[in-house]
């Protein structure tokens, strides 16, 4: 009961709008039990299924003075101590529903391109855990698949307009994780592809948000490339995602788009509940 009034404190506390960055990637403290030295790790140590809360503040909120939070989930449907190359593995399907506050047109291209930051999103995360080490020491390789879709809101020439995107990325998470009684500290890092697809009916506000005009010759559908890293300290986390886009002057005849772009951020886990 306590855990549940504390997330929903920081849930409070962070405001309505939401990042999209995934469930903390350090287990929860019941994965620590019945270990010693030299132990592999234990995949029948983590629980099934969670709840729980996540505050944070990122790129955007810094400069909007602002900070988020969300309600996220996750389900393991396989653990195995002898699983892919014979060494422990799981897979984790994670969800997330933010309802996040309103965008700047001067922050857009972020908004935009980052799952981290819009407004009413919606995501999914499904990967598959490789966990190689001994304990205290363990490092886990996990390959994912991410989904998400949510709203953009922003303003320009004094009209509003909102639009939806499509988000989806691919990569592989290479975690270190150290386990000492209580405290657990992770290093991760995560390169991936992704891809921001805008559909009907909103094209025509996506290319006004941007150039001004909706009927500028533009492509709908952006790739990237980037890479995230992240350290966490128990339910602490401090993360930078670093993405470059790909195009040319005719794909986006405007400034802002292409190129290098950050997102840099702390996030608070309040865990709910586990089973």
């Amino acid at each position: 009961m306590k855990r549940f009034f504390l997330a929903l404190f920081i849930l409070l506390a962070f405001g309505a709008q939401a990042q999209q960055s995934a469930k903390s990637i350090v287990p929860f403290a019941s994965v620590v039990s019945g270990y010693s030295n030299g132990d592999s790790f234990k995949t029948e140590t983590l629980p099934t299924f969670g709840l729980y809360g996540i505050g944070n503040t990122n790129t955007e909120t810094f400069n909007n003075i602002n900070s988020s939070g969300k309600l996220s989930g996750y389900i393991r449907p396989f653990k195995s101590n002898s699983g892919l190359f014979k060494k422990p593995g799981y897979v984790d399907v994670n969800f997330a529903f933010n309802v996040n506050a309103s965008n700047t047109d001067s922050l857009l291209s972020s908004t935009f391109l980052f799952p981290d930051v819009g407004s009413n999103s919606f995501s999914g995360n499904v990967s598959y855990n490789l966990a190689l080490g001994k304990f205290p020491d363990f490092y886990l390789i996990s390959p994912f698949f991410e989904f998400s879709n949510k709203s953009i809101k922003g303003r320009k020439a004094d009209s509003t307009k909102s639009f939806y995107t499509i988000n989806s990325s691919l990569g592989v998470n290479f975690q270190y994780l150290f386990m000492n009684g209580p405290d657990k500290v992770s290093f991760g890092i995560s390169p991936y592809l992704a891809t921001v697809n805008v559909p009907e009916p909103g094209v025509k506000n996506y290319k006004y948000l941007f150039t001004g005009s909706d009927s500028t010759k533009m492509k709908t559908t952006v790739k990237s490339w980037g890479v995230k890293v992240v350290f966490q300290y128990n339910y602490f986390q401090v993360f930078a995602d670093f993405r470059t886009v790909n195009g040319s002057d005719v794909d986006f005849p405007f400034d802002g788009l292409r190129g290098f772009h950050p997102n840099i951020g702390i996030i608070f886990n309040a865990e709910i509940f586990e089973k």
